[in-house]
């Protein structure tokens, strides 16, 4: 799994670095990963409990005694797993799917039976794959700890696939969402059987919540109380990724709560709280951070998710004005996190030189011959770029991307022309010579990832077309049109993108051709015979596949 983290922004909304938390993240499967000694000091049931003692007091100048009880103290809180669970029921007569492309992305739109829309929105190349989707709205969820009970969740499959940039779930109720005075209005997040339930930071107002996502869950919003916060932040889930989501959700709930009430009655205070980011923080870097990072140097798949893993941690922990807690990690881990994504990003794109070579083209980042491999790197980059990890350089991108780039193109075709008169289609029989016809042999080609010509100079990427009659037929006591074969013609063209090529190809005694790419897939040439009628009465419009030419040289990034 990914991160899970979100910011509340805006007028009347809680700004997570603006109370300085430090936010940490983890890389965590669903069963959980080993993090290390997290030892309990939680109570047996976990609840708050008054502390009351018996005390001698003068009341009208005589002694008496009275029972004395001090504030209601909340356990301890610990870093070993005590992960919360509920039932979930979804409504799977309502679920809706839809095939997401890795690199458009898109948006997925549910109704729930209330009238509760969703919207799952996935950004571009947030996907390495294309990827069928679910969204299942969730009627009720038993065991739930929110005492105000449910307001709309949505259960979304495959189960913990996960994102490069986060996916945002809007979760819009069909009539108003009154939050009264003495509750709060909260986030969860938990696995698509209940389990790990915890809180989740969320965005947004009542009537438009958004969750922020970095992999697949059960995902809503409900009413609860500040005791109901409390008592899910003593149940550390076991994934460090969900425990620390947790506690930065309750600070959020922590401080929402204080901007309308004098007191935060029942609910840990900043510094619990903070300790507990901190206590996690430490024990994800030192058990997982770095000995991820550093095995990612000769393993890139899995490094992928140790570059996610360790960007996360870095930011969160940096953007907060308690980072000296963590300078020395912070210092360790920053060339760490340079060479890996140096490494990763480099191997994303080898698959490409194995992949089937298919020819795609992308608008504005040009042709690939694998379109997932490339999406893929594609992704990766922008997802480090995005973050400020990698600065926005084309000469960099173009090398990285360059074992997914074409080596050359090529197409070929055969097509016969016939003497006027005879074609299927002809018209009235005017040809100088009657009844023959020509079996004609075209091929083309251009070395390099780009098959297009530079409209500002002229044949600067020219294409070599070679024109050969391979058969001269006629009727039996007629002519042919030549006695012996001629030969073949060499021509130069240069293709335009979205054009026809600038220059055709002329054949002594034969129709000219005009060439011209569609690069839509699969990608194809599309070339047409400009007759002569003395020769063929008719023009031919043939489309052919256009292919890779992979006996051009290799491109060297």
């Amino acid at each position: 799994m990914r991160h899970l983290r979100a910011r509340r922004a805006g007028a009347g909304r809680i700004g997570i670095l603006a109370i300085g938390l430090l936010l940490v993240a983890d890389v965590a499967t669903g069963s959980g990963r080993a993090v290390g000694a997290r030892a309990a000091t939680l109570s047996s049931n976990g609840a708050a409990k008054q502390v009351c003692n018996v005390a001698s007091r003068k009341v009208n100048g005589a002694t008496t005694k009275v029972r004395v009880c001090t504030a209601a103290r909340l356990p301890a809180l610990s870093a070993a797993p005590n992960p919360y669970t509920v039932a979930l029921h979804a409504d799977s007569s309502r679920a809706v799917s839809k095939m997401i492309k890795a690199a458009d992305g898109g948006t997925i739109v549910g109704t729930g039976a209330s009238g509760t829309t969703f919207s799952l929105t996935v950004p571009p190349y947030a996907l390495d794959n294309d990827t069928q989707i679910t969204l299942t709205p969730i009627t009720s969820v038993d065991g739930s700890p929110f005492s105000g009970g449910l307001i709309a969740a949505a259960l979304l499959q495959p189960q913990g696939l996960s994102f490069w940039s986060p996916v945002t779930l809007t979760i819009r109720p069909a009539g108003p969402v009154t939050v009264p005075s003495n509750r709060l209005l909260l986030g969860f997040t938990s696995n698509d059987d209940g389990t790990e339930f915890h809180l989740s930071p969320w965005t947004g107002e009542a009537s438009s919540a958004a969750l922020p996502l970095w992999h697949f869950t059960s995902a809503g919003i409900a009413l609860g109380t500040p005791g109901n916060v409390a008592t899910l932040v003593q149940h550390t889930s076991t994934p460090l990724t969900a425990a620390y989501e947790q506690v930065q959700a309750a600070l959020v709930a922590r401080t929402q709560w204080m901007q309308t009430h004098s007191k935060a009655t029942g609910l840990y205070s900043t510094s619990q709280l903070t300790a507990q980011l901190q206590r996690l923080a430490g024990w994800k870097f030192d058990g997982t951070i770095q000995p991820h990072l550093e095995h990612s140097l000769s393993d890139a798949y899995d490094g992928r998710r140790a570059v996610e893993d360790a960007i996360v941690w870095k930011s969160d922990i940096t953007g907060g004005p308690d980072q000296g807690y963590f300078k020395k990690r912070v210092d360790r881990v920053q060339p760490l996190v340079s060479q890996v994504i140096d490494h990763v990003l480099s191997r994303l794109a080898v698959p490409c030189t194995t992949a089937p070579r298919s020819l795609y083209s992308y608008p504005s980042l040009g042709w690939t011959i694998d379109a997932k491999d490339f999406a893929a790197a594609y992704g990766g980059y922008r997802s480090f770029v995005n973050r400020q990890l990698l600065p926005d350089d084309n000469a960099y991108l173009q090398r990285l991307l360059s074992p997914c780039r074409p080596l050359g193109f090529k197409f070929s075709a055969t097509y016969r022309l016939y003497a006027a008169g005879n074609a299927p289609s002809a018209g009235p029989a005017n040809a100088v010579i009657s009844d023959a016809w020509l079996d004609v042999a075209v091929s083309g080609g251009v070395c390099g990832a780009d098959p297009y010509d530079d409209g500002s100079t002229p044949f600067s990427n020219p294409w070599k077309v070679m024109t050969q009659v391979t058969e001269i037929g006629y009727v039996n006591g007629t002519k042919p049109l030549f006695s012996v074969l001629p030969q073949s013609v060499v021509s130069t063209i240069a293709m335009i993108q979205g054009k026809w090529d600038r220059a055709g190809q002329q054949l002594s005694s034969a129709p000219s051709a005009r060439y011209r790419i569609d690069a839509t897939p699969p990608a194809s040439v599309r070339f047409e015979v400009l007759s002569d009628p003395s020769i063929s009465p008719s023009d031919q419009t043939i489309d052919v596949p256009l292919v890779e030419d992979t006996s051009c040289p290799s491109i060297q990034g």
